[in-house]
């Protein structure tokens, strides 16, 4: 059954809102403001301010939109966008929506490598990433030859598990001299993230690989990044219907430990990193990497905490 709006056009936003609370949906109100903007093309300011009309065409496409979202579709599904980093994603069904607490991965590499920073974080190589010694984290022990370095030599990059090419992208923005590859087994995601490259004039610093994780890689690389699959199997069902049902199961499932993954590309993160390299895993809350990562030859050289708080990025290092 659709959606019945009142016919002012004011009360569009407020009766789809209702609708969309009585749904339980989560973020009701910027739901529908979302999904009005993207139909009439305009900012959130001017949806915010009522500075728009609707024709009758709009007004029924808006209703399918209310429609999809109540049967907990996600938003950026509905409109094919979710933004990382201050940059806008293409995302489908075949990829992981990129998420804030990812963001802490590219905070994080900032850290590790502040004279790679693009001009654009100011005079201050160090500045733009000032706020991660504010979070209750473990201290960072910075690679002493990276902060003396004035010649900057190209920064080699590897994604494993890259979904929408969120990581290894906005690493690129961020690092004007770096360049690197994407790894993902899924061929539907690598589309999306070549795609993605394409859209932010990057697709000629990144190479998109198919492929299980470094399997068939020889090269050494600067930094590593990887946000694999760790929810565990038993938990799957009881994530968000938003989650659970519209997002790939290939790139959630973390066995029935949530480490499965950890354990398969530990190896290739060992054989992979340069000597003076450093690796950025994400991982989900409260998961122990102790053991697997001693028992590859790595180090673990700091935890980062997300914005709420939760440890959400582990770095580390070769023995």
């Amino acid at each position: 059954m659709r959606p019945s709006f009142p016919i002012a056009e004011e009360s569009f936003i407020i009766y789809a809102a209702k609708q969309l609370k009585a749904a339980g949906i989560p973020s009701p109100a910027l739901d529908a403001r979302l999904l009005l903007a993207y139909i009439l093309k305009l900012p959130m300011e001017k949806i915010i301010s009522g500075d728009f009309s609707l024709n009758e065409t709009q007004k029924e496409e808006y209703r399918k939109l209310i429609l999809r979202r109540k049967n907990r579709e996600p938003v950026s599904h509905i409109i094919g966008i979710r933004e990382f980093w201050g940059m806008e994603f293409k995302v489908t069904k075949d990829t992981l929506d990129p998420r804030p607490d990812s963001e802490t991965l590219i905070e994080t590499a900032l850290h590790y490598f502040p004279l790679y920073c693009h001009s654009s974080a100011g005079g201050d190589p160090y500045s733009r990433v000032e706020e991660i010694h504010n979070r209750p984290s473990q201290p960072v022990v910075m690679d002493s030859r990276l902060r003396g370095n004035d010649t900057l030599r190209e920064l080699r990059i590897l994604d494993l598990g890259t979904g929408t090419g969120c990581l290894l992208l906005s690493l690129l923005k961020e690092f004007p001299h770096s360049s690197g590859f994407a790894v993902d087994i899924s061929a539907a995601a690598l589309i999306v993230a070549k795609e993605n490259s394409v859209k932010h004039g990057l697709c000629e610093r990144a190479k998109f690989i198919s492929g299980c994780w470094g399997e068939g890689l020889a090269e050494k690389f600067d930094l590593i990044v990887s946000n694999p699959p760790y929810i565990k199997k038993s938990e799957l069902e009881s994530l968000a219907p938003e989650v659970a049902f519209h997002e790939p199961e290939i790139a959630l499932d973390g066995g029935d430990d949530g480490l499965a993954c950890y354990r398969q590309i530990m190896p290739d993160i060992a054989r992979l990193l340069k000597p003076d390299g450093i690796a950025l895993l994400e991982i989900g809350q409260g998961q122990d990497l102790e053991n697997i990562i001693k028992e590859n030859n790595l180090s673990l050289l700091s935890k980062h905490n997300d914005l709420a708080g939760i440890t959400r990025c582990l770095a580390l290092k070769l023995q």
